[in-house]
């Protein structure tokens, strides 16, 4: 299997290191969301609305989820799961910013038309400048490109996609570089960059196969500042590794990278928003870099809303109000006890084509039933629940408490500020069956 295979079959979504900062009309509004206990993803992308209603003053948030099976890690210990994540349960805040992502909004409008859904979130002329600076960040010549349009994508339909405005827009363009680098930029403004053999590491930075996950990711950041300077869009980075393990206990291959200013507001949309991956498995010379791009203009800022404390969030986990592919049949004993509550973390959610909103979670790893025995022995099962840190009362289709009858009778609360400018920047409004 080719290295780009390797990759694209580990994992998904990319950015650059050109990200402009979040920008966009300051408008009100406060979101919300639900899931039943139990929702099993299965083979392909699967977004997970439960139900919407028409309300001219309401956020509606899609949770999506993008991924095969269900959302879990393995570990060993508990303690692998400690990361630099910015937010601390001893750090007090009052609100966090919510953002609207109007490119999910485009693509999940268009695949329910029907139309095999394309968002096009920058230009062509975007894009290149993208190439060419990523390109020269990586001290290498362009010797050759590749354009895609949307219209060439194999599963256009050419009928439909003659009458759509982006039919003749760029959808990627690849670029082969030398030092046998292919840089390679989505319509979004993701950036992947993927290296044939892995660059040479110099004898301070090498990794070897027996360092510790925090070890390498300390040698990786080490000799992406040395090599690659202008790469990274940080002035202070922190790399580490996420602590999830494979089935046979070794680390998994990919590092993160995010920027911290000190600001924690600012450093917890980093963390989740605003932040790179790193994939390294020196036995398979695979080393590759992908710089998501959400901070685009097409992250629509809607205001700060109040938050909910972590333990109010846990007891609405408790109470079953919490998102989740975890199938019942993987909790001990059928059901979800504090007992089984591991860690827990603040993340914003950023699935740029399928979440229609950046809003904050309370992200819970949850002890489940044991490994199957062809795993690794010693590997311990945590599956992952979401609390929305939003206030429940400003979110459109999250009732906690509420039976599945009553919760269509039920109306969000009035958003703390409405204006004409507010209102008329809301997607049109569609109705999803239950």
């Amino acid at each position: 299997m080719k290295n780009r295979d390797v990759l694209f079959d580990t994992i998904g979504e990319a950015d650059e290191t050109l990200i402009p900062e979040l920008s966009g009309k300051k408008t009100g509004g406060r979101l919300r969301t639900w899931i039943a206990l139990g929702g099993l993803c299965a083979a392909v992308i699967v977004c997970v609305i439960l139900f919407s209603w028409k309300n001219e003053n309401a956020i509606r948030v899609n949770f999506a989820y993008g991924m095969m099976g269900f959302e879990g890690v393995e570990v060993f210990e508990l303690s692998e799961l400690d990361t630099p994540n910015p937010w601390s349960p001893d750090l007090e805040l009052a609100a966090l910013p919510v953002y609207r992502n109007q490119m999910a909004s485009r693509y999940i409008n268009m695949a329910r038309d029907n139309y095999p859904g394309v968002s096009v979130s920058i230009t062509g002329e975007e894009m290149e400048r993208i190439v060419q600076r990523t390109a020269a960040a990586l001290h290498a010549e362009i010797l050759d490109e590749k354009v895609t349009l949307v219209k060439d994508l194999d599963y256009a339909e050419k009928e439909t996609l003659a009458s759509e405005k982006n039919a003749n827009c760029v959808n990627q363009i690849e670029a082969s570089c030398s030092g046998q680098i292919t840089v390679t930029v989505s319509c979004n403004g993701d950036t992947s960059i993927q290296f044939a053999e892995p660059p040479e590491f110099p004898a301070a930075s090498r990794i070897s196969e027996t360092d510790s996950a925090a070890e390498k990711s300390r040698k990786l950041l080490a000799f992406l500042c040395e090599a690659y300077p202008e790469l990274l869009p940080y002035d202070n980075p922190v790399c580490y590794h996420p602590g999830a393990r494979n089935m046979y206990g070794e680390d998994a291959i990919y590092y993160y990278v995010f920027d911290e200013t000190g600001d924690p507001v600012q450093d917890i949309l980093n963390y989740s928003l605003h932040c790179a991956t790193i994939f390294y498995v020196e036995r398979e010379s695979l080393f590759s870099i992908w710089l998501e791009n959400v901070y685009l203009s097409d992250a629509e800022y809607l205001g700060d809303f109040p938050i909910i404390s972590e333990a109010e969030a846990r007891a609405l986990l408790l109470n079953g109000d919490a998102y989740t592919t975890v199938p019942n049949d993987y909790l001990i004993d059928g059901v979800l006890s504090a007992d089984e509550i591991g860690t827990v973390e603040l993340v914003y959610r950023c699935n740029v084509w399928l979440d229609e909103y950046f809003i904050p979670f309370y992200k819970y790893y949850v002890a489940l039933k044991p490994v199957p025995s062809n795993h690794a022995e010693g590997l311990k099962w945590y599956g992952a629940f979401y609390v929305p840190a939003i206030e429940a009362e400003y979110l459109e289709d999250y009732h906690p408490g509420l039976s599945r009858s009553d919760r269509a009778t039920e109306k969000p609360a009035e958003l703390p500020q409405s204006s004409a400018e507010y209102e008329s920047a809301l997607a049109p409004t569609m109705e999803t069956e239950s």
